[in-house]
C-alpha cells in the first residue's frame, strides 16, 4: 500500500484525536525549559542591580542565579537555586599565638549567590565581649604551612555599638569560585583597635 503525504497527515491527525478521547481532556504540553545563562567562572563583571530582601526578613539576594562558578545544580551543599550557605563560629582562642581578645566570641552566617556575571555574598556578622571597637573583618584563605594566609574578601566590620552588621558585597574571579568549591579552606577574622591581627576567628563551613 502506498501512502501519500495527505494520507499520512490524516492518519496522524486521527491518532491525536483518539488519544485525546481516551484521556478525557486536552493534550498537555510540557513547558519548554528556560535556557541556562552562559557565564564563565573567570569572567565576572558588575552586579546587575541591588539585592532584594527575602520575604521572611532574613538574608536576601537577587533572585536570578546563573551558571557563574561551578555547576550549582550538582555541587554538594548547594540549594536548587544555586545558593551556598556558609556559617562560622568565631572565638578568641582560634586566633594564632594567643593573640585573641580574651573571652570574645562571634557568629557568621552568609548566603553565596551566583548571579549573571558575578557572585554576591549576603551575610550577618555578630561579635560579643570585645574590649575595643572592631576596625576590620575579612574572609581569609588558609594556606599550607610555610605560606602566609591571604585575605581574599574584605567584609564590612560589625558596628562598634551593636557589635553586628548585615551586608551584601560582590565577589568575583577565582576567589568566588574557591569559596564555592572549598569554603572549609577559609576562615572569618575580625580585628579591633587593640587586636589588629585578629580579635576573634572561626573556620567557614557549609551551613
Amino acid at each position: 500500500m502506498v501512502l501519500t503525504l495527505r494520507s499520512v497527515t490524516v492518519v496522524l491527525a486521527g491518532s491525536a484525536l483518539m488519544a485525546t478521547a481516551c484521556t478525557g481532556g486536552d493534550p498537555v504540553m510540557d513547558p519548554s525549559p528556560s535556557s541556562a545563562t552562559d557565564a564563565a567562572a573567570d569572567s565576572f563583571g558588575d552586579v546587575p542591580g541591588s539585592p532584594s530582601e527575602s520575604p521572611d526578613g532574613g538574608i536576601g539576594a537577587s533572585e536570578q542565579p546563573s551558571a557563574a562558578g561551578p555547576d550549582p545544580t550538582t555541587d554538594e551543599g548547594r540549594t536548587d537555586d544555586g545558593r551556598t550557605y556558609l556559617v562560622a563560629d568565631l572565638d578568641a582562642g582560634s586566633v594564632p599565638d594567643g593573640a585573641g581578645d580574651g573571652r570574645a566570641t562571634g557568629t557568621f552566617e552568609g548566603a553565596l549567590v551566583p548571579l549573571e556575571s558575578t557572585v554576591e555574598l549576603c551575610y550577618e556578622l555578630e561579635v560579643e565581649d570585645l574590649t575595643s571597637a572592631p576596625v576590620g573583618a575579612h574572609i581569609v584563605r588558609d594556606e599550607p604551612p610555610g605560606s602566609d594566609d591571604v585575605a581574599v574578601v574584605d567584609l564590612v566590620p560589625p558596628d562598634a555599638v551593636t557589635g553586628r552588621v548585615e551586608e551584601c558585597i560582590t565577589i568575583d574571579g577565582g576567589d568566588a569560585v574557591a569559596l564555592f568549591e572549598s569554603p572549609q579552606q577559609h576562615y572569618v577574622v575580625v580585628s579591633t583597635e587593640d587586636h589588629p591581627f585578629g580579635a576573634v576567628q572561626g573556620s567557614l563551613r557549609k551551613g
